[in-house]
């Protein structure tokens, strides 16, 4: 169980100038917000398994209702990656403003741009086919391009996106910690949940950024005076 008491979370002593209340407030939001995304996005993305025949690939894609389904997958996915660099962006806005400075820890925002981007392209390229299907009327792909454009989204999210924010993860830890706004306790959380997010190739484990962010969001809900 993380801590949410003030040695996880201490306050920044007074250099709040470079972040204000309201802008600061946004940060719990997107996260969550990109947990929210994120689980309806995979709930209503329910495509044929790889391995599964060219008529089931065919007639699952000739449904009306998984055509929308996709492009409401892939939308979600998208508005998904933008939180999330929100998130990213303002936990380490916050950490700038609480005194630390300096070129190194552009790596944050940095590694959290390259992970929103290969999440959003990952979910938009999943509702490349049903949305040109509803909006373009473009004739169904064969069920080899079809597979080809499945097997290629999830590879961009759960590898290029999320070993990207594994790093952010223990960077941003490590910055917290010695900004003074992340106990011992979070780093090791967080050192736990980054190393788990780059195996998030394996399905449960892509989980663990998921819990990170919640955790995260919710320590800056309780202790804002913390970080802003």
């Amino acid at each position: 169980m993380v801590s949410t008491s003030a040695s996880d979370v201490r306050a920044a002593g007074g250099q709040d100038s470079a972040v204000s209340g309201a802008w600061a407030g946004w940060g719990p939001v997107a996260g969550i917000g990109f947990v929210v995304l994120v689980v309806a996005s995979a709930f209503l993305d329910n495509s044929p398994n790889a391995n599964d025949s060219n008529a089931k690939w065919t007639s699952y894609y000739a449904s009306s209702a998984h055509q929308v389904t996709g492009v409401l997958s892939g939308f979600l996915g998208v508005i998904a990656a933008v939180a999330l660099l929100c998130f990213v962006a303002i936990a380490w806005t916050r950490l700038v403003a609480a005194g630390r400075n300096g070129l190194s820890s552009l790596l944050v925002p940095l590694l959290g741009t390259l992970s929103a981007v290969g999440i959003g392209v990952g979910f938009a390229l999943g509702a490349v086919v049903p949305g040109g299907m509803i909006f373009g009327s473009m004739p169904e792909p064969s069920p080899d391009v079809l597979r080809v454009l499945n097997q290629t989204a999830g590879p961009l999210i759960l590898v290029a996106g999320m070993i990207p924010l594994a790093l952010a993860i223990a960077i941003l830890a490590v910055q917290a910690r010695r900004a003074g706004t992340f106990g011992r306790g979070m780093v090791i959380f967080s050192m736990i949940m980054a190393v788990i997010t780059l195996f998030a190739f394996i399905w449960f484990t892509a989980l663990a950024p998921l819990i990170w962010v919640v955790t995260v969001s919710i320590l800056l809900i309780r202790r804002p005076a913390a970080v802003s």
